[in-house]
């Protein structure tokens, strides 16, 4: 799952906990997800302006049941958790690739920074010279000189395959 889709499903768990706790909310997606709104051009707007949504989740939301819809709390906060725990485990591993060449590439990278024109330009050069993503390419820039020599290119290495496979993992 992308970081998008990860986000609307959590908008779509948000939006199931208000139609457990709303009455108002639970006519109006009754409404939405009945079959002779179904007929209609979908009536998005005023739902997205009701319930504080965007149109992309109404629609996932007309595609769900209303058995899905009705979840318990816990099953709600379980389904978040998990959610959140994929994002939490993409950001690690994101991490991890960038100390990972961090370590690699150490000098070339302490070279950039010590002979580029600020942060964009760095930035900018780890995006191009080793394909990093400006997050990454962020952490590295963040990491304190002290931090350097505990670095450890082999558990920088398990780390990495661990929160990668577990990613790899959710996109199965």
């Amino acid at each position: 799952m992308t970081p998008q889709e990860i986000n609307d499903q959590l908008e779509l768990l948000r939006l199931k906990e208000l139609f457990m706790s709303d009455i108002k909310i639970r006519s109006k997606m009754a409404h939405l997800l009945s079959e002779e709104c179904a007929a209609e051009i979908p009536p998005y707007k005023e739902f997205c302006e009701f319930a504080h949504c965007t149109p992309e989740v109404a629609t996932m939301l007309t595609k769900v049941t209303l058995y899905d819809v009705i979840l318990t709390p816990e099953e709600i906060a379980a389904e978040r958790d998990k959610l959140e725990q994929q994002k939490r485990d993409k950001v690690r591993c994101a991490r991890f690739k960038a100390l990972l060449i961090f370590v690699q590439h150490t000098d070339e990278i302490v070279d950039i920074i010590r002979f580029s024109n600020g942060p964009r330009e760095i930035c900018r050069l780890l995006l191009m010279q080793y394909g990093l993503s400006e997050y990454q390419a962020l952490y590295i820039l963040d990491i304190e000189i002290g931090q350097i020599r505990y670095l450890r290119q082999e558990e920088i290495e398990r780390k990495y395959r661990y929160y990668y496979e577990k990613v790899k993992a959710y996109q199965q």
